[in-house]
């Protein structure tokens, strides 16, 4: 269900702008869109290699270690989608000076900025989530659903009134304002909650 609701609402982006801007900004948005998942793909790939590790760590109550590891996995993807987000954009820059027919396809440089923004931010909570998992809970359902839900609202909201920018940033708000915070306070909780309870 966490999966599905982050899928689905994330389909919305190029349909709400293809319906009330237009084809080229939808694609635009599109192209834009496939480049930000390049850079999260590569980062969380980060993440996703230890998360067997994690459940090996959470099974042996070897807490200590697990936090480490996943402190570690957390920095690198931070970091990988940071040098992600940079190097796409020179990239783009690069376009719009040596390529400008084929920069125009993309979005302009700053609601691109935003979004890869919105990525970085995203793998923290992507490792809190994986780390939580490995217990074999889920206890990022409601975040999820509650986050699909108003970013979907505020896609349409900006897509509708405004345009690719504002939608931009408003989804790089939900993230920041409620993702990465109520994430953190959940994560925070459980895994103090559930290691007391395993080490009792």
């Amino acid at each position: 269900v966490s999966w599905m609701s982050g899928y689905f609402v994330f389909q919305l982006f190029t349909p709400v702008l293809f319906n009330y801007q237009g084809a080229v900004v939808a694609g635009q948005f599109g192209l834009a869109w496939a480049l930000v998942n390049a850079v999260s793909g590569v980062a969380t790939a980060w993440i996703n290699t230890k998360v067997p590790r994690f459940g090996a760590l959470v099974a042996q109550r070897e807490f200590c270690q697990l936090d480490r590891l996943a402190l570690r996995a957390a920095l690198g993807a931070v970091s990988v989608a940071a040098l992600g987000a940079v190097a796409a954009l020179v990239a783009l820059q690069g376009l719009h000076v040596w390529f400008p027919a084929i920069a125009q396809r993309f979005l302009p440089l700053l609601p691109c900025a935003v979004l890869l923004g919105a990525v970085v931010l995203l793998q923290i909570s992507y490792a809190q989530s994986s780390y939580l998992r490995a217990h074999k809970r889920e206890p990022f359902l409601g975040l999820s659903v509650i986050g699909a839900l108003l970013i979907g609202a505020s896609t349409w909201y900006f897509g509708s009134r405004h345009g690719a920018l504002e939608m931009a940033w408003g989804y790089f708000a939900v993230v920041a304002v409620f993702t990465l915070p109520a994430g953190t306070v959940v994560f925070a909780r459980c895994r103090t909650k559930w290691h007391a309870a395993a080490s009792a």
